[in-house]
């Protein structure tokens, strides 16, 4: 987005797309990097401001987030700049998340819950908003259908930036 200042971004999401911790190391899928002007990748990474995050993603969820749109995954800047509470100010670790979260919905995967009381938390977990069933199965409340993926079985897990 023009305005966004956010050196070192590309190659950021580009090591955490080839970390063997993520994505590819489920031996699936891999990722490369297009940077021709003609390029046509099957989905583009943008960090924009808040304000085109809500704009372009449109949550019923009142919080700052990122989203995957059909050939597009939007990192709100706030969040790559804050990070979020339940990473408790890891904020590499949050990126990992982010990218990761948003890379899963663009190759298929829902929103999980957390499986067991202080597991690590799966990557498909909203953990932007917390790691508590409880708490995002309220909060899901305001997406129609999302409340139903998540239990509010009261199980807690630890955040977790990773795939596997």
């Amino acid at each position: 987005e023009d305005g966004v200042d956010a050196p070192g971004f590309a190659e950021q999401v580009d090591t955490i797309l080839t970390d063997p911790r993520g994505w590819i190391g489920q031996g699936k899928v891999a990722f490369r990097r297009e940077t021709t002007p003609d390029a046509r990748p099957e989905v583009r990474i943008s960090l924009t401001t808040p304000g085109t995050s809500r704009r372009l993603c449109g949550f019923a969820i009142p919080y700052d987030s990122s989203c995957h749109l059909t050939h597009r995954i939007v990192l709100n800047l706030a969040r790559w700049v804050r990070g979020a509470h339940s990473f408790g100010g890891d904020l590499a670790g949050y990126r990992t998340y982010a990218v990761n979260h948003e890379m899963g919905h663009a190759l298929g995967f829902g929103h999980v819950g957390c499986p067991a009381p202080g597991a690590p938390a799966p990557v498909m977990m909203q953990q932007t908003f917390g790691l508590s069933n409880t708490y995002l199965a309220e909060l899901n409340r305001a997406e129609p259908g999302a409340a139903t993926r998540i239990r509010a079985d009261g199980a807690v897990c630890r955040p977790n930036p990773w795939v596997g």
